[in-house]
């Protein structure tokens, strides 16, 4: 169960890349938003939500093990926690080349920045669900600016084209 754990964890051992594993995870977070979520969420939203819950359970499990196994609080090769934050992100928003990069880009700088509770759940929540939540709630935060940024985008074609 350890290297499922770790496989799992590590994203299929993207956290074990040089320098930038968490923006490679986020980066796989958005091609299996286009490749696969995006079907489903067309299909049924409710059922969308069920995947990012099961996977958020799944993350917390495999995190927190991934903790042990490491020897390390929120290790740097933990980067579930990413690919989650980034289909979070993406959920029900549109997924045109803008709107991916915009929302990329926006959870990349919640990310590092951690606003509140984010900083609080990353400082004091510890194990799997402490990994994985304040990712969560920062790709909840890009999330709601990324739907802004759109509302933006779309009131200002209808006033061009009108």
């Amino acid at each position: 169960m350890n290297h499922v754990a770790i496989f799992l964890a590590t994203c299929a051992y993207a956290g074990f890349v040089p320098a930038i594993p968490g923006v490679v995870a986020a980066l796989l977070g958005l091609l299996l938003v286009r490749t696969v979520l995006e079907r489903l969420w067309t299909h049924s939203w409710r059922l969308g939500l069920l995947t990012i819950a099961a996977a958020f359970w799944l993350g917390c499990w495999a995190s927190g093990r991934a903790e042990l196994i490491f020897g390390q609080r929120d290790s740097d090769y933990i980067v579930v926690d990413e690919l989650l934050g980034m289909v979070a992100t993406m959920y029900l928003n549109p997924l045109d080349r803008l709107s991916l990069w915009f929302g990329f880009a926006t959870f990349e700088v919640l990310d590092t920045i951690k606003p509140f509770p984010a900083d609080l759940v990353h400082r004091y929540l510890s194990g799997g669900t402490g990994v994985m939540l304040d990712d969560l709630v920062v790709g909840i935060y890009a999330n709601i600016a990324l739907r802004l940024m759109t509302r933006i985008r779309w009131s200002r074609r209808r006033r061009i084209g009108a």
